[in-house]
Parts: C-alpha cells; sequence; structure tokens
C-alpha cells in the first residue's frame, strides 16, 4: 500500500490501562480441526484467573462467551487490546467465563467463503466429541492442574458477540446452526451488509480522493489477482492493525463494474451473501437457507453517525427483518446520538454518564446467564 495512505494509530485512553486490558486472564491459543473436513483453525482462549485458580466453586459450570474480532475481513485479531472494550472484557470476567475467541483467515488472501468455513469450522468443533478434549489440556497449559482444578463448561450459557465485520460473523453464527443453543447476541455497530464506504470521507483523519482510492483499488485488485492465479497468496489469521486496514478501506471505498452493476471491490471479493440477504433468502423460504427455530436475545449497539457501518443500512433493517421472522423476539439496538464507528472502546461502565451502558451490561448479562429452560 502507498506510503501516502499510512498513519500511525492513535491511542485510545490511557496507555497503561489498556496494556493491562487482560492482567486478570490466562490466555493461550490451541489449534483444532474439524474432524470431518479436516481443516485447522486457531482460537484464542481466555480465562479468569479466578477459575484457573479453583476460586470459583466445583458445583458451578463456567459460563462460555465466543467473540469474534472486527476489521472488515482484512485486518483484525482476537486478542488486538485498542479494539477490546473495557465492558466487554468486564462483561465476561464478572461471569467468570471462559472466552473462545478463532482467528479467522483475512480479505484479500481468500474470500469470503473461506471465512465463513472457518466459522464453521469452529461451530462443529464445538458441538463436537473433541471440544472437551481439547479444553482440559488447554486449562492445563493454563496451570489448572497446578491448582488441582476441574473447569466444567456450561454450554447451556452461551454469548456470541462481535464488533463490526465481527458482528457479521456473530449473526451468522445463528443462522445456520440449528442445533446450536444461543443465549444471547451482543453485536457493537455490526456490519450486517457488503461493506460499502463512501470515497472522499476522511480516512484515519486524512482526506484521500475518489480519484486516488480508485487508482488504489484497480492497482491492487490487478497484484491480487495475478497472485491469485499463481497460487502464491498465503492466508493470514491474525493482523494487528494497521496491517491490512488501508487495503479494507480503499476495496470498501472504490466501484466496480461486475455485470453491469457497479459495487464495491470489497463485494466483489467477498463473493457471498451477506445477513441482510441471508435473511431475505430464508424469508423468501429458500431451501438452501433454512429458517431457524428461533431467535436469541439480541443487543446491538450503533452511533448514528457511523459512516462505516451506517446505522440505517445494517443494525436498524437487520431489526426489521429479525422481528418480521420472529415478531416475539428481543432485538434491541441500543443508538448513541453524535456517535461514530468504534465509539465504545474507551468507555468504562464505571465512568460518569454511562448508565445507558451499564444498563445494556446488565440486560445482556442477564439473558446470557438466565437458567436453561426459562
Amino acid at each position: 500500500m502507498n506510503r501516502e495512505l499510512r498513519c500511525e494509530l492513535p491511542i485510545l485512553g490511557d496507555e497503561n490501562k489498556r496494556k493491562a486490558l487482560f492482567d486478570e486472564f490466562g490466555t493461550v491459543c490451541i489449534r483444532i480441526q474439524n474432524s470431518a473436513t479436516k481443516s485447522r483453525l486457531e482460537v484464542d482462549i481466555l480465562v479468569p484467573n479466578t477459575v484457573i485458580c479453583g476460586e470459583t466453586p466445583l458445583s458451578e459450570q463456567t459460563p462460555v462467551h465466543v467473540r469474534f474480532h472486527g476489521g472488515g475481513f482484512f485486518t483484525g485479531a482476537p486478542l488486538y487490546k485498542p479494539w477490546w472494550g473495557y465492558h466487554v472484557r468486564d462483561l465476561f470476567l464478572d461471569a467468570g467465563a471462559v472466552t473462545l475467541s478463532p482467528r479467522y483467515r483475512k480479505m484479500p488472501d481468500v474470500h469470503g467463503k473461506e471465512i465463513l468455513e472457518d466459522v464453521d469450522t469452529f461451530w462443529a468443533w464445538y458441538q463436537g466429541d473433541e471440544f472437551s478434549k481439547d479444553l482440559s489440556n488447554a486449562f492445563i497449559d493454563l496451570g489448572a492442574q497446578k491448582f488441582n482444578c476441574m473447569v466444567q463448561i456450561n454450554k447451556s450459557q452461551l454469548l456470541i458477540s462481535g464488533e463490526s465485520a465481527g458482528g457479521f460473523l456473530a449473526a451468522y453464527s445463528w443462522l445456520p446452526q440449528p442445533s446450536l443453543q444461543i443465549n444471547a447476541l451482543y453485536m457493537q455497530y455490526p456490519m450486517l451488509c457488503q461493506y460499502t464506504r463512501n470515497a472522499g470521507n476522511p480516512y484515519r483523519g486524512r482526506a484521500i480522493s475518489k480519484e486516488d482510492v480508485q487508482k488504489l483499488a484497480k492497482k491492487h485488485l490487478r497484484d491480487i489477482e495475478k497472485l491469485e492465479k499463481a497460487g502464491q497468496l498465503q492466508s493470514r489469521t491474525a493482523s494487528d492493525p494497521p496491517e491490512g486496514m488501508d487495503m479494507a478501506y480503499v476495496f470498501s471505498s472504490a466501484k466496480k463494474t461486475v455485470n453491469g452493476k457497479r459495487i464495491s471491490p470489497w463485494e466483489y471479493w467477498f463473493r457471498e451473501l451477506d445477513i441482510l440477504q441471508r435473511l431475505d433468502r430464508i424469508a423468501a423460504n429458500d431451501t438452501r437457507y433454512p429458517r431457524p427455530s428461533y431467535c436469541p436475545d439480541t443487543f446491538i449497539s450503533h452511533g448514528d453517525q457511523d459512516t462505516n457501518c451506517p446505522l440505517k443500512d445494517t443494525s436498524k433493517p437487520y431489526q426489521e427483518k429479525v422481528l418480521r421472522m420472529f415478531p416475539n423476539a428481543k432485538v434491541h439496538i441500543e443508538v448513541r446520538a453524535d456517535a461514530a464507528h468504534a465509539f465504545d472502546y474507551d468507555i468504562d461502565i464505571k465512568d460518569k454518564g454511562t448508565e445507558w451502558l451499564l444498563a445494556l451490561y446488565e440486560n445482556i448479562k442477564e439473558a446470557w446467564l438466565k437458567p436453561a429452560g426459562e
């Protein structure tokens, strides 16, 4: 990517506080495999130190939190601290939950098909025979054996969360998994439609002309297609920003004509239905997209000034389409005035003026941890 687009990422809030984000957790990365397809995937695991040390009573089972990171499918990593909201960390720490965060592959080294295959691989493993053994080994690696601790996972208390593009994968996790019981979905400013931004808007504080965006997109698309044809693309699964961010911006902001239609290079390269399109296929009784049997309690936070994933194009139509399908479902959108994309990274529920976030936090926690059958 041309140097003209490169600039330093800002530090959000208190740098020392951000660095200490996971100090109360043990972290380990494991490699899993889908026994049916033999496909492999790495998963980062975060476990509260209180669980590792056996401070959680043995009679209690540990809830599960599955987290999908954002980044426009071009960048991001499960443990990239600047993109973790403090309240999300506090949510699963307060619940004493184990967090599982898959390292899915990134564009443009792959297409959307491979990204969704990674999500399918994760859920096949989660619901398969190897899950308990692999997790037990991970707990041993974290030192649970040292404390003679037997961690028990409670799959009936499952929260799936994701921010931005991670929200796409959180929603996707619900739609094609008929046997997966999800208590709650939490999506922050989710990217639920094809990623398309307006060229000319400031990018990371700098103005870039539409003409330059088009030139960059054309060049990079040509280079990538050449590498793909030669079999020389090497997939990435964890890319700390800013790696991949510039490409995400260019691909989502430019335009390309495909079959007489002007679409973004991002949509051209993704080559899969987005979440809103999948809901439309379900509503039309397309047998390739079976209707889910239920809708989990869903919570969405979104700023009304989000230009990356505009509220009116993503969360609002998602809510409308889901409620048409499940009129009694709980699909709550917390709309924040004058808030842009990723507005909540540095907000703490203990800060003054964040009563709205504390209320959202408590509602998510209640839906997540409610006893089975309620």
